[in-house]
């Protein structure tokens, strides 16, 4: 779906109306789930699926190259050592 500025009102019970040819370009329907990121005085409204692959794009650009388990056993030596 192309990038656009859609202006949507909130009703009286803090709903927001998604547009139908919004709602039938990212697939969602009544009862979905969505994540919602809330900065300063913006929100940005996603699918749980594109949430979660921006996730795992996160982990694994951290990742890259690294070896998380073996980071994490040894922190956990170090603090079980430390106690």
């Amino acid at each position: 779906m192309e990038e656009k500025r859609i202006l949507v009102k909130l009703d009286n019970q803090g709903r927001l109306f998604v547009p139908s040819h919004v709602r039938k370009a990212l697939g969602i329907k009544a009862g979905d789930m969505l994540v919602l990121d809330v900065k300063d005085k913006q929100i940005e409204i996603s699918t749980v699926e594109y949430a979660i692959e921006k996730a795992k794009e996160v982990v694994k650009e951290y990742a890259k190259g690294r070896k998380l388990w073996k980071e994490l056993i040894e922190e956990r030596r170090k603090e079980a050592k430390n106690e």
